[in-house]
């Protein structure tokens, strides 16, 4: 594997700082961080259309390709609809159809990244004081999250309670510990072997 280093500076007018600055919530001096995940997803982008990975028919195509090239290139995580409506220019609903649409699309590329961000939320639901009947609660602010997961619960064998939005809240949701443990155990990577393997 060709490991090619590239570095490049950036001028920017005062008025496009300006605007990065507040997007990203930071200072100028802190840009170049800020900027670094996207500068290599952008150029992972331009290799796969220079090498015909990655062919583009239409604008819906570009925006995934984008996130794709962000997600596995950049971040190595999965953005929030509402950072990445920012980020694109887009609605937070748009933005969350966009990410569940990739996910579907584009599992064998962001399939990890995305399961880790699956099991990370599934991991910090934990159960309350005065919570009905031991259900364990999180936070989750992606929808396209909640319904993966509850797919993940509908393929079970054994039929498992789905994860459901909390009465009188806007991303608080709660699960049953059944269903919490089932979700840890479909989304652990399997452990490597010694060879790798």
């Amino acid at each position: 594997m060709a490991d090619v280093k590239i570095t490049t500076n950036l001028q920017l007018d005062n008025a496009t700082a300006r605007v990065l600055r507040d997007l990203f919530g930071c200072t100028e001096e802190e840009l170049g961080a800020k900027l670094e995940p996207y500068v290599k997803a952008a150029t992972h982008e331009y290799i796969d259309m220079f090498t015909g990975a990655a062919p583009i028919t239409s604008a819906t195509d570009v925006r995934e390709r984008r996130l794709v090239a962000i997600i596995r290139h950049g971040l190595r995580v999965i953005p929030k609809p509402a950072e990445l409506g920012r980020l694109f220019k887009m609605t937070t609903t748009g933005a969350a159809t966009l990410i569940q649409n990739v996910s579907a699309k584009h599992d064998v590329i962001v399939g990890p990244i995305y399961n880790a961000a699956l099991l990370a939320y599934v991991s910090a639901a934990k159960p309350e004081e005065d919570a009905k009947a031991g259900k364990h609660f999180v936070s989750i602010e992606n929808m396209a999250m909640v319904r993966r997961l509850n797919d993940l619960l509908r393929g079970a064998d054994e039929p498992k309670t789905l994860v459901r939005l909390v009465e009188g809240s806007a991303s608080l949701y709660g699960m049953d510990p059944s269903s919490k443990d089932y979700l840890i155990e479909v989304l652990t990577p399997p452990a490597e072997d010694e060879n790798g393997g």
